[in-house]
């Protein structure tokens, strides 16, 4: 639901007819105001072993916004700016075990995850020599599932999984 006084909100519905919604303050989400250098994004949704996180950019800044959200609130718990990079300069995102990674392009054939932002450790890492490609030059999604250990990528409408082999330490 967009509200265009305050800004975007979004909601869960459970099994039990509970609707719970969240507004994520100044969150852009008119015009070409989008998050990643190549969609069409306001917000971007990870859930992995510790929470739910919301990425979106506020109205008037280029850098990220990372928040961790209550998994059955929807409460918000913490939020990071994360003023060390712009939305131009990534493509795709994606959370596991709490690191935030980087996808520089998502239409290049050959592209980088280049950055992790640890939440707990409140840390950049640069990383080096981790490969992403992007088989069909318009990688659209990429999520981890937690339970499989696995990221799913979508690329200009086919569906991929990838090992989510990266090491931060």
């Amino acid at each position: 639901m967009i509200d265009a006084a305050s800004g975007l909100s979004f909601g869960k519905r459970s099994l039990s007819r509970i609707y719970t919604e969240v507004e994520l303050p100044d969150m852009a989400f008119k015009y070409d105001h989008y998050l990643f250098n190549a969609s069409y994004n306001y917000v971007d949704l990870s859930f992995d072993e510790n929470a739910l996180w919301a990425v979106y950019r506020y109205e008037h800044e280029h850098y990220l916004v990372a928040v961790q959200l209550n998994y059955n609130t929807l409460d918000i718990q913490k939020t990071w700016n994360l003023t060390e990079v712009s939305h131009y300069d990534v493509g795709n995102t994606f959370v596991i075990c709490g690191t935030l990674y980087l996808v520089d392009n998502a239409y290049d054939l050959q592209s980088h995850v280049s950055r992790g932002f640890d939440f707990y450790r409140e840390k950049w890492r640069h990383l080096k020599n981790v490969y992403w490609k992007n088989l069909h030059k318009n990688t659209n999604m990429a999520a981890y599932n937690r339970y499989d250990k696995l990221i799913y990528v979508t690329d200009h409408g086919y569906y991929f999984t990838v090992e989510a082999d990266l090491k931060w330490r």
